[in-house]
């Protein structure tokens, strides 16, 4: 018998022996060639008859909307698959129903081959009111994903070209290489890999482009674990022009107006045309303002800057940030130089809390604007006064925005903009009746013109909302703030799952809760319980504003736990603050998976994130065309909620793989039970937390917990750190490492004033020798080793070391020695300076090359960075021998 994988490429070996079985069947299978809205209603006796058809009992096409019974039979253990054939864009799923079990119909990233349990006529439908889907129905004798491929392709080998056939192999075959991926087989993923890109390109290049990339990507995951770099970039370009190719704007790449892109690099206009609206901006004219508009190379770096920005890179946000600058100024084009620094630089250092810096960039922005610029002056003015506001500059803040509100027509939409920062002052600085005036008429401007175009976030509504709500709070009119947050609740269903205000909102309600004397740990952990899950796939939430917020969760949460006296409860809470800052400040570097499985797992995952802001844009237009509310994609049943699932889900195998991933990720729960097994018995861990000017201690061994907390001022503590490094080593004139002799009076006096706040009190439960150190904050410059209790050093006491986390104990634990182990070692280059040698560095990879002889070692000269990443690659250790000094 020929195999079906002969039947669908065709070897030439049985070439002879295809035709032949290909003439036999003609004039059995004609009856089953699928096409669009044709039903084939007597297929059972031809399937049945044909010898290389394994499992398939019955294929007909049927149009899905509202759900309605078909003429379909289904026996019990028989398998079912629905394939539709939606519409680019469409929201939801088709869905089938056997015995009143319901299954979700096959999409690329949910829904599965379903398993009758019992028999009865098939049920399909659509829970919503939409236009016809038309939709393939295969029914097969098992659920066995290899046969059903089989039979699949041979229904193929004689209609090539249906949609049907190819998109339902190309699922399979996704979904067959992923099972392989995690079972290590690596060239079978591979075949399935290309196969699914054939079946997907067959249907339809453009709609199906988000999977086209993904599955390229994949293959390169693959190909650069096998070491096969050509192979590996070819794929990662094929990825990109998949893409672009997809992108509505990508005509426009060909014309003469946009041949200044040339300039950029492919990964550049990559980003420009799939992940920025770039475009959209650029065929706007402003003619009288910017004088060409906005199709330049300024526009082009600012939407890189804010691309980046949106990612957490510091460095690149940056870079481009000035390439739009420079590029303005080359114009000559003031109001155009003042968007550069307005749009790219300065928001870059407000998203990263930058406020200084960014205070001075929206200065000179609004300097810059021409007066015919009216739309460029009040954007520029309007962000200064909020970043004087994140200053504490509440007054001069106040002044400007009066200022702006009197030039205002009276009418304007800007103006519930300016009502909102106002209330907000009016807020910190309790002036409750002025701020309720404010916020009521910037939260009823809101409602106003929420789905007007010109209001760029709906989401404002809740931000005011809740701002209200905190100052009837205040002013003990409890009532009206628990009616306002039930009016909140019902617009946040509205806008669908996963809103940055719903932390905004647990915690407005925390609040509340503390003055009703209700339990306030019940909304603060539930804000907790989302943060853990949308945080895999929340795709730009570097933002500053955002994540000290989001901290203010955890601090509150901490505090409440410990008035409870729940010491273990917030002692994991703490924990996942310390994950968060980490995370959300260094993780966006991407630390990965160490095992080979969890590494491809978490790059599918990686890849199906970044795909999903291109479905998201599709559906929203989509939404618009039909009319659906716009954030309705959102909620839990649509198409789009399900691939955000299956993301998840991707994230979650990863973690269940690699443990260092799921600890990376924060998506592995922190659990105290599981920490403290990973803790030696001769060891005492002292954790800190600082927050709302409390100090929070706990002291942890592997038998007890002892927790306590004591007022402080950060203020105070920071100076006092401060002024005790002063006296300890002098300003850097060599990078920070040139010391000298300390004042001595001066350096133990401020030791010991540490030592009273930070050891004196929980020091009586040490009883151990050994002490690790989990420092927070500030408290990181801290050296331990050399407070002094009035007597002795802590290091003339204890053997000190330090962890940044409880939660990485169990992947620092001694492992024993390996003869696989491949080592590379750099100590002491020579960097032209004298001043820079560091010849203790050299002995260093002396010794790790006495302990492992296998290991490369290099020196001096030797000891480069060109030499590093040409054998990087090569081991599976790498050890650079440095000085270090933890800066700001």
């Amino acid at each position: 018998m020929i195999s079906w994988y002969q039947m669908l490429f065709g070897h030439d070996m049985c070439a002879g022996m295809m035709k032949s079985l290909i003439l036999q069947r003609i004039g059995i299978l004609v009856a089953i060639l699928l096409t669009a809205g044709c039903a084939t209603d007597s297929l059972d006796l031809h399937i049945q008859d044909d010898p290389a058809i394994q499992t398939l009992r019955h294929v007909e096409v049927i149009k899905v909307s509202k759900w309605e019974k078909t003429h379909i039979k289904v026996r019990a253990g028989e398998a079912i698959v629905l394939t539709p054939l939606y519409p680019k864009g469409f929201i939801y799923p088709a869905k089938g129903r056997v015995d009143q079990e319901t299954f979700e119909a096959l999409d690329v990233d949910s829904g599965a081959i379903y398993e009758a349990k019992q028999g009865g006529h098939l049920h399909a439908g659509i829970d919503a009111k939409t236009k016809k889907v038309p939709t393939a129905v295969f029914i097969f004798k098992d659920k066995r994903t290899d046969t059903i491929i089989s039979d699949l392709s041979i229904l193929r080998g004689y209609q090539k070209d249906s949609k049907f056939i190819n998109l339902t192999l190309g699922i399979l075959n996704k979904n067959r290489s992923e099972t392989l991926i995690s079972k290590g087989d690596t060239p079978g993923a591979l075949e399935s890999l290309d196969r699914a890109l054939h079946n997907f390109s067959a249907v339809d290049r453009k709609t199906y482009a988000t999977t086209l990339y993904r599955l390229f990507k994949m293959k390169a995951s693959l190909y650069k674990l096998l070491g096969d770099q050509p192979a590996f970039e070819a794929n990662i370009n094929l990825a990109l022009d998949a893409l672009m190719r997809a992108s509505t704007h990508y005509r426009l790449l060909q014309k003469s107006k946009y041949a200044f892109l040339d300039q950029l690099t492919q990964q550049e206009r990559f980003i420009l045309l799939t992940k920025t609206e770039f475009f959209k901006i650029s065929q706007q004219p402003y003619e009288s303002a910017f004088g060409t508009g906005f199709a330049n190379l300024t526009t082009a770096y600012v939407m890189l800057a804010r691309y980046y920005t949106d990612m957490g890179n510091l460095k690149l946000s940056l870079t481009y940030s000035e390439f739009a600058i420079g590029e303005a100024r080359k114009s000559g084009n003031y109001n155009l130089m003042s968007w550069a620094f307005q749009r790219g630089l300065a928001n870059r250092h407000y998203a990263f809390g930058f406020y200084d810096r960014a205070e001075q960039a929206y200065r000179i922005a609004s300097m810059q604007c021409s007066a015919s610029a009216s739309g460029c002056q009040w954007g520029a003015k309007f962000a200064l006064a909020v970043s004087q506001y994140q200053l504490g500059k509440l007054d001069t803040a106040e002044k400007y925005l009066k200022k702006m509100e009197s030039d205002l027509p009276p009418r304007a939409f800007r103006r519930s903009y300016l009502k909102y920062r106002l209330g907000l002052i009016y807020l910190k600085q309790g002036r409750l009746q002025q701020a309720v005036s404010q916020l009521q008429s910037a939260y009823k401007g809101f409602k106003r013109g929420k789905d007007k175009p010109h209001f760029l976030q709906p989401t404002k509504v809740i931000g005011a909302g809740l701002a209200l709500c905190r100052c009837y709070i205040g002013m003990g009119s409890y009532d009206k703030a628990l009616d306002l947050l039930d009016q909140i609740k019902n617009e946040m269903n509205e806008l669908g799952d996963g809103l940055p205000q719903e932390l905004d909102f647990k915690l407005t309600q925390a609040r509340l809760f503390q003055q009703l004397n209700k339990d306030p740990a019940i909304p603060l952990m539930q804000a907790i319980g989302a943060l853990e899950k949308i945080r895999p796939t929340v795709g730009s939430s570097r933002d500053y504003e955002y994540w000290e917020r989001m901290l203010t969760v955890y601090n509150d949460t901490v505090e409440v736990l410990f008035e409870k006296e729940n010491f273990s409860l917030a002692l994991e809470v703490a924990e996942k603050a310390r994950s968060r800052r980490f995370l959300d400040h260094v993780g966006n570097k991407r630390m990965g998976a160490k095992g080979q499985v969890g590494y491809l797992l978490s790059q599918q995952a990686s890849d199906s994130l970044e795909s999903l802001s291109l479905i998201e844009k599709d559906m929203l237009q989509a939404a618009k065309t039909e009319g659906i509310k716009i954030r309705n994609i959102y909620q839990k049943g649509t198409r789009y909620s399900n691939r955000l699932t299956a993301c998840r889900s991707k994230f979650a195998e990863a973690a269940d793989r690699d443990q260092q991933f799921g600890f990376v990720y924060n998506i592995q729960p922190v659990r105290l039970e599981n920490i403290l097994k990973n803790l030696p018995q001769d060891v005492t861990v002292i954790e800190y937390y600082l927050s709302n000017n409390t100090l929070y201690s706990w002291v942890i061994t592997r038998q007890q917990v002892f927790a306590q907390k004591q007022p402080i001022s950060q203020q105070q503590i920071t100076t006092l750190i401060k002024q005790f490094r002063a006296s300890l080593t002098t300003p850097a004139k060599t990078r920070g490492l040139v010391r000298q002799e300390a004042d001595s009076a001066s350096a133990i006096d401020e030791s010991t004033q540490l030592y009273e706040i930070l050891l004196a009190p929980i020091e009586s439960f040490i009883n151990t020798s050994k002490i690790g150190i989990v420092p927070y904050g500030v408290l990181n410059y801290v050296p331990f080793q050399a407070l002094h209790d009035g007597k002795q050093y802590l290091i003339e006491k204890y053997a000190i070391s330090y962890i940044p986390s409880l939660s990485i104990l169990k992947f620092i634990q001694k492992q024993p020695q390996n003869d696989t182990l491949k080592i590379l070692a750099f100590g002491n280059p020579k960097l032209g300076d004298p001043a820079l040698d560091l010849p203790a560095t050299e002995k260093e990879v002396e010794t790790i090359q006495s302990l492992f002889p296998s290991a490369k070692v290099f020196r001096r000269l030797e000891a480069s960075e060109a030499r590093a990443k040409q054998l990087a690659d090569q081991y599976t250790h790498i050890h650079f021998a440095s000085h270090g000094e933890y800066v700001p």
